[in-house]
This record gives structure tokens, sequence and C-alpha cells, in this order.
């Protein structure tokens, strides 16, 4: 896993820092500055309009008027607002589709990002600290970036769901268990069971907490393949970008 540099795309530092500055100083521009003088001035026009040709009101006309400017106030910066967020997305479409530098830019950042995406990953802490139902959403999702594809769920006589993927017309039977060591060798027969009833190819076990020794025999005797922490991160450095 090569780290992605700027030298690398042909870049210099002082261009992605004017690309940078060049981009807030745009997205201020359309998002903040013209939709408010827009909106202020199409609120000053109503304003002007309507109260000469009310002339004088009440007091209930007054609360009634404030309320409606209020609400016309919102309108006026609200349509704005959304005309210039659409002007800003077609104007950085249109600079990644015809500026060469510019797409040069982007291409680094988005390396960049990935390459730190899955640093992290590789990271063991960064997998502890994560609760059950985020380590199977992470899991799911190197196995995706492997070419896997998640097609359904089995649900379990417990009422849990295991998850299906498919690769090369192949399908894996994922299983989880994250709250402790994986001890019986019933619990193993069980998915096996399933992996049969689901129509799955393979087994695939991730524990958390590891395999006790006899379940680690058992379970290479049948073929079935157990994941621990360190397995994912050999998988990350697996994974290509």
């Amino acid at each position: 896993m090569k780290v992605p540099t700027y030298s690398k795309y042909g870049l210099k530092k002082f261009e992605i820092e004017e690309a940078d500055e060049h981009d807030r100083k745009v997205t201020h521009l359309l998002t903040h500055t013209l939709p408010l003088l827009a909106g202020g001035a199409l609120g000053i026009l109503v304003f002007f309009i309507y109260f000469f040709k009310s002339g004088q009101a009440t007091v209930f006309q007054i609360f009634y008027q404030a309320f409606l400017f209020g609400t016309i106030g919102i309108v006026c910066v609200g349509i704005p607002m959304a005309f210039f967020v659409i002007a800003e997305r077609l104007y950085f479409h249109y600079r990644s589709k015809n500026n060469s530098k510019y797409r040069t830019i982007q291409d680094y950042k988005d390396d960049r990002d990935s390459y730190d995406f899955w640093k992290i990953r590789m990271d063991e802490s960064f997998w502890r600290m994560l609760d059950g139902l985020s380590i199977e959403k992470e899991v799911i999702n190197i196995f995706m970036h492997k070419g896997y594809a998640l097609k359904n769920e089995f649900e379990t006589e417990d009422g849990e769901h295991d998850h299906l993927l498919e690769k090369d017309g192949k399908l894996m039977y994922l299983d989880f268990k994250t709250d402790r060591v994986i001890e019986s060798i019933e619990y193993i027969n069980t998915l096996i069971a399933n992996k049969a009833k689901s129509g799955a190819d393979t087994l695939v076990i991730f524990s958390k907490f590891g395999f006790a020794k006899k379940v680690k025999e058992m379970a290479i005797d049948k073929g079935v393949e157990m994941l621990t922490f360190k397995d994912l991160i050999k998988s990350v450095k697996e994974v290509e970008k």
C-alpha cells in the first residue's frame, strides 16, 4: 500500500492550496453571499410593493404583515439558495470535466482519502473499539471491496440473521460472534447445517474474541474458515484500490 504523494501526480503543494482556497471562495460566494444578497433584494422589493399598496394598518394587521413578511423572507432567501447551490454543483462538475489540473488534484485527494481509510483499518485498536453491528458492516465492506456481492440474509432457528455473499458464482455463508470466545463444537455444527440449508458453498466465521483450540481443530477438519482481527487486517492489506 503505497502512500499517495502530490509529487507523484506532478503537483506542487502551493497548487493544491490555491485550488482549495479557490474552491472555498466559490462555495462561500454561491451558498452564502449571493443567496443572501438576492434574498434581501427580493424581500425589500416585496416589502415596498406591499407597503405602498396597503398603506395604513391596524395593530392586528401589523402582526399579520410581520408574519407574512417573515414567511416571504424565508421564501426570498430559500429560492436563491436552492438556485445557487445547484449552480455550485454545476460549476464544480464543469471544472472537474474541463480542467485537467483540477481533475488531477481531485484524483490525488481521492487516493489520499482512500489510503487513510484503509490505513486506519490496519490498526487492531480500531477493530476492538467497534460494537458488534459496526464490526459486521466493516467486515462485509472488506469482502465487497474484494469482489463479493451481498445477496441476502439467512434467518436461523434462534432468529439471528447471518449474511450470504456471492463471488464468481460461489455463495459464502458469513457468521459473526462478537460477545465471547467460540468454545462450542455444537455451535460450529449448527452453522455447518445452516450453511447447507442456505445452499452456500463455504462457511466463514468471525469471532471478536477468538476460538477455543478444540473448535479450531474441528473447524479446520470441516473446511470452515475462521477470522479474527489479525485476519481482517491481512485482508485489508490485500484489498486492491
